[in-house]
């Protein structure tokens, strides 16, 4: 590393010609820019150089800068990990937020200048981002360092940070252009352009350490062969392991299974000890030298060439980590990482390990079941005994059990309040005693904590058993698996790479396990796929299976797990770091990952940054005038069409269903234990159904996305706004009457109650425990239409969808049954209250004592109208998401009123079709409460209905008046005849202005409640 003023660098750099590139090539590196280089390191990396265009050139470098020189060289060495060192000097900022290097102080205390004191200044401090006066002394910012902080989380909070900053400062000139002319006119920031060389040198990197690796191979003869070795010819015979070096069988290893180090430094060359070398026919081979290069083909036994390559194949039935989501094994597997080869290797376990040592070479991986018990010595009875009861095609692993007597594999742990508990066992056993921070959980706590699996097995066994035990059991486990698989980014990607398998755990308990005859409850493979379905509802989907394989120089293992960590799937950051959403949920966390996986893949293709812009799956907003009418189809062949109603709505597919007959083919069975306790007491009080109290029949109703009209009624408007209802509460579900239809919403995922059975607890999953037969509607939906055609979509209309690629698509339920209420408010019972995820680790009686059953007959009924919330995001609100989260909730809106046409009117004539509606996607997924309060109301009108909104308290409610009033506000500047655009004649207002006037105020999304 060379000290040199980098203004010097940068103009000999850029002002040497191009017949000088051995010049330029000489100085590439890195440069010591530290004003203390004993104690810390700063330092400028310049990676090349490139035409800009109008004939000069563009350099390309970034900053590193680590804080304590003793602490890297004590963890790396001489190689020192390139993420880790990520930092950016005041080159990247403009210098408007004071003076030149004062910048960066004005960053660290959120100074603005008096023309950007609208500007919402950026948290340094969300990010970990540090400003100390060290740093500052050496002109630069640096990210901290979070302990056990993998090598891809580390990636991704610094990717949000970037998009957090250029999201302040990118467009007010508060950060610097890139130095690129072509990015820079692009609107691209220094900040973005140096983190995207950065990323990219990353990158490379991994692509050279994967490259050097995947030409070394370890194999299994499958048949004798001869290979020829510097012109000997050498006997192999099956079973024998052998090593290829880029397709070229190589000989003289010395035998191990580690990574092949470079033949011609081997210190010893000698024959593997299962190989077989005959002195009469040849000399023996040389002791030192050798090459890695093509061997000689002279020899009569090297003619046998081809017969060797044939010998070269991979291990039956294996499947590579990598691989294992995309379906490729149909018989049941179980993952084995690397550190089961030594267990393998040893063969502690029993000479049957042998079996498993073609493996090895090639971990992490999944096995086929069948061969790891018979490599252990057992039956594979108990396999097929489980498959029998499960399916053929289940996964599982030593890292999916509590306790691990076979395989090696250390629990991560995690902390309990105050309290670090070595894994997932010992806090199990103890909640025999208790909850947390009761009076037995206290007393045992710090013996189960620092025990190991055993000792907590049996301290557990000694412990007096609560009186609820055998009540919450499945709840105790599921806590403590929730905070093994939670902790541990390594464990949950593992987890997620194996949807959609059933998880099985063959074993001789009967609860816990399958049992050895598949008779057994599996409740531990059952509640982690309860938890695999938990997780991909928060990170917005399943996941890349582990990469696994790919050494790297940069980026360091995390609770000493190996580097077999994808670039996938990152867990959910801490609330406060201020991520971008559409990384954690959407399609530009999956677009970011599976870029830079591809550039490891193909390292041809790693020319640019790999995030881009993400574009929901949105209906263009498309406004019309007059929206043709469309012919109803009609599933089972004579249900109501869109006739019966509005003529602007598609009915997409329509069914009638007796609910009995339903509930009977479609069994009801919550996995959350508290859900399936509050649903087996309705059932109780309400005891058998009586066939002399008639029961309306169940109908749904999918149907297909109305057109915006082009413009709107400006005094109807005002008059559908002034009729609102703000209610500072929650559903109560009025019955619908002779001349009022009253329709609830369902803030629906895109897979309609997709998430009813598991733990969740929002108002998606609440308004299914109270009316559990939505739970069958959505198992008949879903197991009955399963055609599908040539691309694998599926054909039938009556799917669980909300969208589909054509926008989105409301579903209507009528005549649901509700069973029962449950208050989710916080009480002397549940001070945290029931909602989002404290309702399944609450009590069971502290459930119920909350929870009013209605055992009435007829029952009471409720209309569900479910649509689609939209989507987490960031920054400002655009056109396109306004415009189709009201064509959203128009086109629900519309569906609703359209099904209640035909009903009994008043003295008046009217038949009021209302809808009960509340903060729609301002939960989970963060919405902005004014904006949406104003949407709706706009679809409302359009629709023709009226609006109950329950705001959930008084705040709420206060935030819906605002947005009400702000609409007012809009309505009187748009009125015809005040000169604002969108007024026209006949007192209506342009629909596509009065958007682009919400678009003009900026509404921000919002941050997620965790729930």
């Amino acid at each position: 590393m060379t000290k040199i003023p980098a203004i010097i660098l940068v103009k000999l750099m850029r002002g040497l010609p191009e017949d000088q590139e051995a010049a330029v090539q000489s100085l590439l590196g890195a440069y010591a820019i530290c004003m203390n280089p004993d104690i810390r390191t700063c330092m400028n990396v310049v990676v090349g150089r490139r035409p800009d265009g109008s004939g000069g050139f563009v350099l390309d470098k970034f900053s590193l800068y680590y804080p304590d020189n003793a602490s890297c060289q004590a963890e790396w060495g001489n190689t020192w990990d390139l993420l880790r060192g990520y930092s950016f000097r005041t080159a990247t900022l403009s210098g408007s937020l004071t003076d030149t290097r004062q910048s960066l102080d004005g960053l660290r205390r959120g100074l603005l200048p008096d023309e950007l004191k609208d500007v919402s200044p950026f948290d340094p401090n969300r990010h970990q981002l540090v400003i100390d006066d060290h740093s500052a002394y050496d002109d630069c910012a640096y990210v901290r360092s979070v302990e056990g902080e993998t090598h891809e989380a580390r990636l991704v909070r610094i990717e949000c940070m970037v998009k957090a900053m250029v999201a302040s400062y990118g467009g007010n000139g508060i950060l610097a252009p890139s130095f690129d002319p072509a990015e820079r006119a692009e609107g691209v920031t220094a900040l973005e352009g140096e983190w995207v060389l950065l990323k990219n040198v990353i990158a490379a990197a991994k692509i050279a350490d994967a490259a050097a690796e995947a030409r070394w191979a370890r194999h299994t003869a499958t048949k004798d062969f001869q290979a020829d070795y510097m012109g000997h010819p050498i006997p192999i015979r099956t079973g024998d392991h052998f090593w290829t070096f880029a397709g070229e069988i190589q000989i003289g290893w010395h035998g191990s299974v580690d990574p092949p180090c470079d033949m011609d430094g081997c210190a010893i060359w000698e024959l593997s000890p299962a190989c077989t070398y005959d002195s009469s026919t040849a000399a023996a081979p040389p002791k030192k030298g050798g090459s890695n290069s093509s061997h000689s083909n002279t020899s009569g036994a090297g003619s046998d060439r081809s017969s060797a390559a044939a010998a070269v194949e991979t291990p039956t039935g294996f499947v590579p980590a990598a691989d294992f989501g995309s379906g490729a094994a149909s018989e049941s597997m179980y993952f084995l990482s690397r550190d089961q080869a030594g267990v393998i290797r040893s063969k502690s376990k029993g000479p049957g390990l042998a079996l498993l040592e073609p493996y090895v070479g090639s971990l992490p991986g999944w096995v086929p079941t069948r061969l790891v018990a018979r490599a252990l010595g057992y039956s594979t009875a108990a396999i097929e005994a489980a498959e029998s009861r499960h399916g053929s095609n289940y996964a599982w692993c030593t890292e999916f059990e509590n306790v691990h007597s076979t395989w090696t594999f250390t629990e991560p742990g995690f902390t309990v309040g105050t309290r670090r508990f070595n894994g997932s066992e010992q806090l199990y056993q103890l909640l025999k005693a208790g909850d947390p921070g009761t009076e037995g959980f206290e007393r045992h706590a710090d013996a189960f904590a620092s025990a190991t699996e055993m000792e907590a097995y049996t301290l557990g066994n000694d412990l007096t058993l609560r009186l609820d035990w055998e009540a919450c059991k499945d709840r105790c486990m599921m806590l403590a698996l929730r905070l093994k698989f939670e902790s541990n980014y390594g464990l949950r990607t593992l987890l997620l790479s194996t949807h959609p398998r059933r998880l099985v755990s063959v074993k001789p308990d009967k609860y816990w396990g399958a049992g050895l005859d598949g008779t057994g409850l599996n409740r531990l493979g059952e509640l982690l796929v309860e938890l695999r379905t938990d997780l991909m509802a928060q990170g917005g989907g399943v996941g890349a299976p582990p990469l696994g394989g790919l050494p790297s120089r940069v980026g360091r293992a995390a609770d000493g797990a190996t580097d077999e960590r994808p670039l996938d799937a990152p867990p959910l950051p801490p609330a406060e770091w201020d991520v971008p959403r559409e990384v954690i949920y959407g399609k530009e966390r999956n677009v970011l990952m599976s870029g830079l996986r591809n550039t490891l893949k193909n390292p041809g293709s790693a020319k640019s940054d790999p995030v881009v812009e993400d574009k929901q799956d949105a209906l263009e907003p498309a406004f019309e005038e007059e929206a043709s009418a469309a012919a109803a189809i009609d599933n089972d062949g004579g249900g109501e069409g869109s006739g019966s109603g509005d003529s602007r709505v598609t009915v997409l597919g329509r069914v009638v269903l007796d609910v009995d007959k339903l509930a009977a083919q479609h069994p009801i069975r919550f996995k959350c234990e508290n859900k399936m306790l509050v649903y087996n007491a309705c059932l109780e009080q309400q005891g058998p159904t009586d066939p002399m109290v008639p029961t309306a029949p169940m109908a749904f109703t999918r149907t297909k996305a109305c057109r915006l009209p082009l413009s709107i009624e400006i005094e109807a408007l005002e008059a559908t706004r002034a009729r609102v209802q703000v209610l500072a509460g929650v559903f109560t579900y009025p019955a619908s009457s002779t001349t009022c239809t009253e329709w609830h919403l369902n803030f629906a995922d895109k897979h309609l109650f997709g998430y009813w059975s598991g733990s969740l607890f929002a108002q998606d999953e609440m308004q299914v425990q109270e009316h559990p037969v939505l739970g069958a509607l959505q198992l008949y939906l879903t197991n009955t239409n399963t055609n599908s055609n040539s691309d694998g979509n599926r054909v039938s209309a009556l799917v669980p969808l909300t969208r589909d690629a054509g926008g989105p698509t409301p579903c209507l339920v009528t005549n649901v049954p509700r069973m029962c209420a449950i208050d989710t408010s916080a009480s002397m019972r549940v001070p945290r209250g029931l909602y989002g995820r404290c309702f399944a680790i609450a009590k069971g009686d502290d459930v119920l004592a909350q929870t009013t059953i209605f055992s009435d007959r007829p029952p009471r009924y409720s209309n569900i109208l479910a649509v689609e919330a939209p989507k987490p995001n960031r920054g400002s609100y655009t056109d396109s998401q306004i415009s189709d989260i009201l064509c959203t909730a128009y086109s629900g809106f519309l569906a609703a009123r359209s099904d209640s046409i035909g009903s009994s009117v008043d003295d008046d004539g009217i038949h009021v079709v209302r809808v009960h509606t509340g903060h729609w996607g301002c939960g989970a997924y963060g919405g902005n409460k004014q904006l949406m309060a104003i949407l709706q109301v706009l679809a409302a009108h359009l629709a023709g209905v009226e609006l109950s909104y329950h705001a959930f308290d008084a705040a709420g409610a206060a935030e819906v008046q605002r947005g009400l009033s702000l609409l007012g506000d809009i309505e009187r500047e748009m009125m015809p005849g005040t000169g604002h655009d969108g007024g026209e004649e006949g007192g209506r207002i342009s629909l596509p202005c009065l958007v682009a006037r919400l678009v003009g105020h900026r509404f921000r999304w919002g941050i997620s409640d965790g729930n």
